[in-house]
């Protein structure tokens, strides 16, 4: 049986042999091709990582602080900058707009149980429709309607008796990134006009006081152009958490709209 099996087999072989050499070439073509174009797919994965990684590394180069970004260049003469948070609320009750993008007047309609239409009729002064990301929405950008008076300024209707902001995890961006603002940080001299001397504290520089007029903020302290910061070294934030507001303020600088925003009546 064993000896007929493998006759069998043999002779079977044998009459494959003209059909394999006549579809050789195609079986060859085929294998060649298949290859090449797995090969040409690995090429193209690899091409598609490596443009993935360029776009990765020109972004994170475009959050690099410039050369010039005076707060880093003099990271070792100013490891920290000299601002710290004094809960005054004086940067709540100076004279101009604070306004909501959509997606901020969502966030804090939802915190106050409003609907953004409720938080619109309630809140805002001016609002604006954009076109682009924000038109699906159907809801504006708005102009919030400062009408509360403190220390002679139009205080935020937001900032309550303790000076505290009562939507404080909903506060639009604009509040979130100050002082780190692009006017505030594009120089040590623009830092130090933004410094406000507290007239409650011993402080011996002699910037002028807040007023809601002019505004500024008493929890900045002076930088000086010699690298010399007049701060104690423990008391600041860091420079990239100062350049990472900035980004953040900037891209929404950016997303503003440019047309006029229309009075509520």
């Amino acid at each position: 049986f064993i000896l007929f099996c493998m006759t069998n087999l043999v002779a079977k072989v044998i009459s494959f042999q003209p059909v394999y050499r006549r579809f050789a070439p195609t079986l060859r073509h085929f294998t060649i091709t298949n290859n090449k174009k797995a090969n040409d797919d690995y090429d193209a994965e690899v091409e598609v990582e490596d443009e993935s990684d360029a776009l990765q590394r020109a972004l994170a180069a475009m959050n690099e602080p410039k050369s010039s970004t005076w707060y880093m260049k003099e990271e070792q003469q100013y490891p920290l900058l000299p601002f710290s948070c004094t809960g005054c609320g004086k940067c709540c009750k100076t004279k101009g707009a604070v306004h909501f993008s959509p997606d901020e007047v969502e966030g804090a309609a939802s915190l106050l149980d409003l609907s953004t239409d409720e938080f619109v009729s309630r809140y805002a002064s001016h609002v604006h429709y954009s076109t682009g990301r924000d038109e699906e929405k159907n809801v504006p950008w708005v102009r919030l309607n400062n009408d509360k008076s403190n220390d002679g300024g139009n205080g935020c209707v937001f900032l309550n008796d303790d000076n505290m902001c009562s939507i404080y995890e909903a506060r639009p961006l604009q509040c979130k990134t100050y002082p780190f603002w692009t006017n505030i940080l594009s120089s040590p001299e623009s830092w130090n006009a933004e410094v406000r001397r507290d007239p409650n504290s011993d402080s011996l520089h002699d910037s002028p006081q807040w007023t809601p007029e002019a505004g500024g903020c008493e929890g900045m302290q002076l930088v000086a152009q010699n690298g010399e910061t007049r701060q104690d070294d423990n008391n600041g934030v860091s420079a990239r958490y100062a350049h990472d507001q900035l980004q953040l303020y900037e891209r929404y600088r950016k997303r503003f709209p440019q047309g006029n925003f229309v009075e509520v009546k």
